[in-house]
């Protein structure tokens, strides 16, 4: 379930952050004249970071990113893809109400073993069990060593997590065009389409919509 709040950088940026305060000699100067002992924090500090997963790291920089965005309109490290519905809920809440509606899980959905990041609305309680999101604003993966746009939501593009981690689109354009999409995530980071409707005009003005499959 998403409970996680944004306000929680991941473990990885916060040890980023601890071993660089003492790589630029933070301290008394009692303490930076003991060299030893401050060189033996700097590399417990490191050896802790180290065994700390590349994807939690790099994760853990998008989550602070989007805090910052969330918070005080910082946009220095919000990601090119995957803002639209975030970008939505601060306009239409403000900051304040958007930081308590805004969440994130890790969640491994496509079995690779390295879990993806999700962004979601904090509000699952009217969807039951085997829903983790009534509204997914964005989904990333990880792979070969780098961050990988997965999809995004926002409020014309619905998409939910389902309990058997398929990803269910519901979107539309206009009054006549809808879509309805199951889609499932592959270990190189791409969709697959499972099953998909969608809706069009009829050709020749003719009242009515076309249902396709």
């Amino acid at each position: 379930m998403l409970k996680k709040s944004c306000k929680n950088v991941l473990v990885g940026a916060m040890l980023l952050a601890s071993l660089a305060m003492l790589l630029n000699g933070c301290g008394s100067d009692k303490q930076a004249a003991a060299t030893q002992p401050k060189a033996t924090k700097v590399e417990e500090a490191a050896a802790t970071v180290a065994k700390v997963p590349a994807y939690e790291r790099e994760y853990g920089k998008l989550v602070e990113g989007i805090y910052n965005f969330v918070n005080d309109g910082n946009m220095d490290k919000v990601p090119q893809q995957g803002m639209t519905g975030i970008y939505e809920l601060r306009d239409r809440m403000g900051y304040a109400d958007a930081l308590n509606m805004l969440g994130y899980t890790l969640q491994d959905i496509n079995n690779d073993k390295v879990p993806e990041l999700i962004f979601a609305i904090l509000d699952n309680e009217k969807q039951g069990k085997g829903y983790y999101g009534k509204d997914i604003y964005a989904i990333y993966t990880f792979v070969d060593g780098k961050i990988k746009f997965v999809d995004e939501g926002w409020a014309r593009s619905n998409i939910k997590l389902l309990a058997n981690n398929m990803l269910l689109t519901h979107g539309n354009s206009s009054n006549a065009e809808y879509v309805l999409a199951l889609e499932d995530l592959l270990p190189n980071g791409n969709k697959r389409c499972v099953d998909m409707y969608f809706t069009c005009s009829k050709s020749n003005n003719e009242p009515g919509l076309d249902v396709y499959r």
